[in-house]
């Protein structure tokens, strides 16, 4: 696999967790934005997958969804775990 669709593959990865946590906690992006200290077209470019948030911007995420920064990071790594599975399943 190479570097770019790895990266592309990862920041959708996010922005699919980022959506799924904020839906599961009946949070619009506009109301997740403005706790976070983003903008709503920022959020929906994460919620999309088309930018990497920077470490700030997880803290900030993490507050947008009342959550631990870590919550973020532990469902990120299952929803990549159970994506690789299906991969390697599929081939």
């Amino acid at each position: 696999m190479n570097k770019t669709l790895a990266r592309k593959e990862l920041n959708q990865a996010v922005g699919q967790v980022v959506r799924t946590l904020r839906k599961e906690r009946g949070i619009s992006q506009a109301q997740a934005a403005r706790i976070a200290g983003f903008t709503r077209p920022l959020w929906v470019q994460i919620e999309l997958g088309m930018v990497w948030p920077s470490t700030n911007s997880f803290f900030g995420i993490a507050r947008g969804l009342d959550i631990a920064v870590s919550e973020i990071f532990y469902v990120l790594a299952n929803t990549l775990n159970q994506n690789e599975y299906r991969n390697n399943k599929e081939n």
